[in-house]
């Protein structure tokens, strides 16, 4: 296990452990005090910040799950999906008749503001929370529908696989109609990552990412 720092609205937390982390920043240990802080600001001030033991230690925290995308391509969801990139991720189901659909409308639109920076440094991880419903096809049909451009993954697989990567990124649950509504953005190499509410503007999710993208060249 590896410790971490939790950072949320102005109280600091030490403990240990990724998972811990996820799970506190996206729900909240204090459910109560989530949701207050959840209407007091578009961006929650949470950082992650975990051992850089490279890329060994994130491939075995993120796994190597089997997963597919909306053309039927496998993936290793660490190797082929997150290594190296600054990534936004949301959680959908195709059927879903409330948040999804805003999220994903609200996705296209900062995939058009961020522009050529979209496929190279920056992907889109639209994770199904439906995968009985959510076959490969079904997902190009939806993301055919929002003009989903290269660079986004709609991702759905075995129900095993897709819970052990919803548990790593603090986001499970096993009621689709119960998943989170957050956007959680990320520096993978960096491990760098806030969590974003749906009602974030597309400017200030377009802001965060470029935050995300100077922090390889801080760093640097």
């Amino acid at each position: 296990m590896r410790s971490s720092l939790f950072k949320f609205s102005m109280i600091t937390f030490k403990t240990v452990g990724v998972a811990a982390l996820l799970s506190f920043q996206l729900f909240g240990v204090n459910r109560s005090a989530a949701a207050a802080s959840e209407t007091q600001a578009t961006i929650s001030p949470v950082s992650v910040t975990t051992a850089r033991d490279g890329n060994e230690a994130a491939r075995s925290w993120f796994t190597e799950a089997i997963l597919f995308d909306q053309r039927g391509r496998e993936l290793k969801f660490y190797s082929d999906v997150l290594k190296d990139q600054v990534v936004v991720v949301n959680f959908i189901f195709t059927r879903c008749p409330g948040t999804c659909p805003v999220q994903t409308a609200k996705m296209s639109e900062l995939y058009k503001e961020l522009g050529n920076e979209m496929g190279r440094t920056v992907r889109f991880v639209s994770i199904s929370v439906d995968p009985d419903n959510d076959t490969p096809a079904k997902l190009l049909e939806f993301a055919d529908s929002y003009k989903a451009g290269a660079g986004w993954f709609f991702l759905t697989g075995e129900q095993e696989n897709l819970d052990q990567v919803t548990r790593r990124l603090g986001a499970y649950n096993s009621l689709a109609e119960a998943h989170s509504p957050l956007f959680l953005l990320g520096n993978v190499s960096r491990e760098h990552w806030v969590k974003m509410r749906p009602s974030a503007s597309v400017a200030t999710l377009a802001a965060e990412v470029r935050k995300l993208l100077a922090v390889d060249k801080e760093d640097g």
